[in-house]
């Protein structure tokens, strides 16, 4: 009976990463819902197992060990924190907000495949923006051109787009 239940959590493991890692891969814009979850997920979660460690350990000599385990902890909840996050700022329905601005920079990283970036200053709010774009588009547009698409802006205040 023991190992099923290590089983059963291990499962419930599985799926809480997989789903937080399936919406955590979504670029979202300038990779807000990540910086959310560091902010108001991780660095909680860190300050409150760094605490627990010291009150425990009564030492304030932490092992590499531990400060490794505390750097992981920080790590995953971020990239996890941060596919909930995304997915909790998509639910609902959202009115549409057109972005658009002259694009500074055009990026390109070649992370196992290529992916595409474009940067510009959001005509409406004056923030800059880094978004995804595919090739074709990334092709056709050059350094100063306007770029305008329609996003979503979401339950927390994040623009995300909408899946086709």
């Amino acid at each position: 009976m023991r190992s099923f239940y290590k089983v059963l959590i291990l499962l419930v493991f599985i799926i809480f990463t997989l789903t937080g890692v399936l919406f955590g891969a979504n670029v979202g814009v300038n990779y807000s819902h990540i910086v959310l979850a560091v902010y108001y997920i991780s660095s909680p979660l860190f300050i409150g197992l760094l605490t627990y460690y010291l009150i425990r350990s009564k030492t304030f000599k932490p092992r590499l060990m531990d400060l490794g385990i505390l750097a992981l902890s920080m790590c995953y909840s971020s990239v996890i924190g941060g596919g909930y996050i995304y997915l909790v700022n998509s639910i609902g329905l959202h009115k549409p907000v057109e972005v658009s601005g002259r694009i500074t920079s055009k990026n390109q990283y070649d992370y196992r495949k290529p992916t595409f970036y474009i940067t510009f200053l959001n005509g409406s709010s004056g923030e800059p923006l880094e978004i995804e774009i595919t090739s074709d588009t990334y092709n056709q547009l050059a350094v100063g051109d306007i770029y305008t698409e329609t996003m979503y802006l979401g339950s927390l205040g994040l623009l995300y787009r909408q899946k086709t």
